[in-house]
């Protein structure tokens, strides 16, 4: 299977060379520094524009591109059934199944619906818009008896929901809820973060 991406020169170093490692930027940044007291005005300024390049480059359009490419690649034979998500790339480019339990977890929910992350483009379908937390139908599915905080709660709690499942589907087995629950986990932890979308197959910025 190809992957087709539109870019210039920089895309094309990115994804044949790879991001440069942080301490070559921090070395290469150091010698223009070192030899600042002894070069000319002219000089000086340019190496100031090549100390912004360097600065940022990490945080350019063409990095994300390239990030978000590799990662696709990386998760391109990923099964569309429950498990486990926990890094970056998988997250982003989780399939159907996962993109349906990523988007149930409350804080995701938030940002989606004040369109502050990106909750998978055109792939995610909300059947229930503005629905957070138990009033959500695959919130509750994944919580169903599990016994852990729920939002807005200090203390441990195992709620028990009694409702038919929609036709064609089945309970989640236990091992299935504690796959969603680490995935829950590891978003939240990202999103903490603040700096990469998560949801954004496209490695957006939050």
């Amino acid at each position: 299977m190809s992957a087709f991406i539109m870019g210039g020169d920089d895309a094309f170093d990115m994804l044949a060379f790879g991001e440069p490692h942080p301490d070559t930027v921090t070395f290469l940044t150091e010698c223009n520094e070192r030899v600042s007291t002894s070069i000319s005005e002219t000089s000086r300024r340019f190496r100031e524009s090549v100390s912004d390049m360097y600065r940022s480059f990490n945080a350019s359009s063409t990095a994300r591109l390239a990030r978000a490419v590799t990662r696709k690649i990386s998760n391109i034979w990923s099964d569309d059934v429950v498990k486990p998500l926990v890094d970056i790339g998988a997250l982003q480019h989780a399939r159907i199944t996962m993109q349906r339990y990523i988007m149930a977890e409350p804080t995701v929910r938030e940002l989606y619906h004040q369109q502050r992350c990106d909750g998978y483009s055109d792939s995610y379908v909300d059947e229930y818009p503005k629905v957070i937390g138990v009033g959500h139908y695959d919130y509750r599915r994944v919580t169903h008896g599990v016994c852990f905080k729920h939002k807005d709660s200090d203390v441990m709690q195992s709620i028990t929901y009694y409702e038919g499942l929609k036709s064609g589907e089945r309970n989640l087995h236990v091992s299935e809820q504690a796959d969603i629950l680490n995935t829950w986990d590891a978003v939240k932890s990202l999103l903490e973060d603040g700096s990469e979308d998560p949801t954004s197959k496209y490695n957006a910025a939050l």
